[in-house]
């Protein structure tokens, strides 16, 4: 467009031929990547051609008039999608663009006024959009955080756990063990407590709870806050027996750090991975566990063998911590 309206008004039909010449290239360009299939390095080679179009529009006008804010167009196209290294290319290469198109340019006579304007717009530019973008992505990245966790505990919320869950079965059906336990706890008479003690202290309750599953898991054991007082624990690498462990520890420790007056109990379900599972068998299997130990006492494990076994009630032995 900048070349067209340039020949429109240039009286030197050399320079009229120029601007059609470019004017056609920069046509065809854009028609070759709308043709093809969008590919990345395609966009970039558009960016740098129609970088190279303005210096050479640049060289062969009279008046050069505003051909050099051609340059801003690619500069804040490349800014907005492309990472900060693409950027300081594409900078680079309209600086050399510039001082090429200006030193073959005989009829110009503020070549360094226009530089200095150019080169400063262009830079000034590129430098807005390339912080908008970093910003626009950090305001991104923390909403996405925000989304995924729960905002009492500071675990995940089922929204953020899901993906994880699927991801490690994928990675554990490449494993020959598929080794990976998922453990639900639930507290026992939570509502009893929460009526009793005031959803103030039931909230401290639930975060105190939330501590503990963190110090007593493993590092790459992933955490959640499935709904209400339940939470559920992903164990990538682990057994049964590693699943039935932590539910004592965690139950242990429960009970060492329970204020005087009140106490709080929990109850556990239990199930490993078995060939074939996806994320809701293997969640459903583990939350009939938990059902099955709270039908059965609470304060207790239940897990999956061949059929449920309900285990005996947590002792405060076995405080040892991981």
């Amino acid at each position: 467009a900048t070349a067209i309206s340039i020949m429109i008004v240039d009286e030197t039909h050399g320079t009229r031929v120029t601007h059609l010449i470019v004017a056609t290239v920069f046509l065809c360009s854009g028609l070759l990547i709308i043709a093809l299939r969008p590919r990345l390095w395609l966009i970039k080679l558009g960016a740098a051609a129609s970088i190279i179009n303005v210096g050479v529009l640049i060289a062969y006008s009279n008046p050069v008039g505003m051909a050099p804010m051609g340059y801003l167009w690619v500069v804040a196209f490349v800014a907005y999608f492309f990472p900060r290294r693409t950027l300081v290319a594409m900078c680079g290469l309209s600086t050399l663009s510039l001082t090429v198109g200006l030193l073959f340019n005989h009829d110009h006579h503020l070549k360094l006024d226009m530089f200095i304007g150019t080169t400063a717009s262009v830079y000034v530019v590129a430098g807005m959009m390339s912080s908008m973008n970093s910003r626009e992505e950090e305001l991104r990245t923390e909403l996405e955080r925000h989304a995924g966790t729960d905002p009492l505990t500071g675990l995940l919320n089922r929204r953020g756990f899901a993906p994880l869950v699927r991801t490690m079965i994928a990675n554990a059906s490449f494993t020959p063990q598929h080794d990976l336990a998922f453990v639900m706890f639930d507290l026992d008479h939570f509502k009893r407590f929460n009526d009793l003690r005031g959803h103030l202290v039931g909230d401290e309750a639930l975060r105190r709870v939330a501590t503990i599953l963190v110090r007593q898991c493993g590092s790459h054991d992933k955490l959640c806050r499935f709904g209400g007082e339940e939470f559920a624990v992903a164990m990538p690498g682990a057994g049964r027996e590693n699943a039935v462990a932590y539910a004592q520890r965690v139950a242990s420790a429960l009970r060492r750090e329970s204020d005087p007056g009140w106490s709080l109990s929990i109850s556990a379900g239990i199930s490993t991975m078995v060939t074939g599972d996806d994320a809701m068998a293997l969640i459903t299997r583990t939350d009939a566990a938990l059902y099955a130990a709270k039908d059965n006492g609470r304060d207790r494990a239940a897990w999956w063998e061949t059929a449920i076994v309900v285990g005996p009630q947590f002792t405060p032995a076995d405080d040892m911590e991981i």
